[in-house]
């Protein structure tokens, strides 16, 4: 199997083949390459979701500033966050973890920071290759250690939520992956993380007070943002665990901490 990342993706909103030669590619490649593949599929997963992303883009457009101690402000000054997301589920609450994420994933762009690695954190020379997607959903890589194969082949009675749920898992792999090659101290964002949380109640306020506290550049904000959020088990990009009470039959990997309220 070749070192290469090759994604396709054959949807209306999105038909899309592109692969990444990493056969001499740095670790810092690799990150590009596969954050610009995350960036490609993160949106339509939530679009594949069942959530009115409408609403939860009017209520994230009243949120401006910059950095994450404004954001942890605004947070801090919400009102009930939890009414907002009931507004985006169609009274489906078992879909309340999905609207919880696009708004952590969201809120970030509205103060001048990144929820994950994306491509214009790293400079990289290597460029994407474009080719016509088959009719499914597929990533296949390889990198050094790194092997992920995920293809669902598209039906036309296929329901949203299996897409959905594919879209999902490999978003999760490329996000996890991206912050692993990007050239991060993890240990020492972990150890970070842990202190801004540390006998916190896990709501959304205790969310704003931790990023309140959150310094770094582009990339180690992004890390660490995620640190946080997933203390209190929210995950701010697209991934199975947000959508598995709404369809039980996709799982994914459990995340440390209980969901917050309020």
């Amino acid at each position: 199997m070749p070192e290469e990342l090759k994604m396709e993706v054959s949807l209306p909103e999105l038909k899309e083949g592109i692969s990444f030669d990493l056969s001499s590619a740095s670790e810092k490649d690799a990150a590009y390459a596969i954050s610009y593949c995350s960036d490609k599929i993160d949106a339509l997963t939530f679009a594949y979701s069942g959530i009115e992303v409408q609403a939860l883009d009017k209520a994230l457009s009243k949120y401006s500033g910059k950095g994450p101690k404004e954001a942890g402000a605004a947070i801090l000054a919400a009102k009930s966050l939890r009414e907002v997301f009931k507004d985006a589920v169609n009274d489906k609450n078992t879909l309340l973890p999905v609207a919880e994420c696009y708004f952590f994933s969201k809120l970030p762009g509205r103060f001048g920071f990144s929820p994950k690695i994306n491509p214009g954190m790293l400079t990289s020379t290597i460029k994407p290759k474009s080719f016509a997607p088959g009719s499914r959903i597929s990533l296949v890589s390889k990198y050094k250690d790194w092997v992920a194969i995920k293809k669902l082949f598209l039906e036309p009675d296929m329901q949203k939520w299996e897409i959905a749920g594919i879209l999902a898992g490999i978003n999760e792999t490329l996000v996890k992956k991206a912050f692993d090659f990007a050239g991060l101290d993890k240990a020492k964002l972990d150890a970070k993380a842990a202190e801004l949380t540390k006998g916190k109640r896990k709501s959304y306020q205790s969310i704003g007070e931790a990023l309140q506290g959150m310094e770094g550049n582009h990339a180690e904000l992004a890390c660490l943002y995620n640190f946080v959020l997933s203390t209190f088990e929210v995950l701010p990009y697209a991934n199975r665990p947000m959508l598995s009470k709404q369809y039980p039959d996709i799982k994914g990997p459990k995340m440390r901490g209980r969901k917050p309220k309020g």
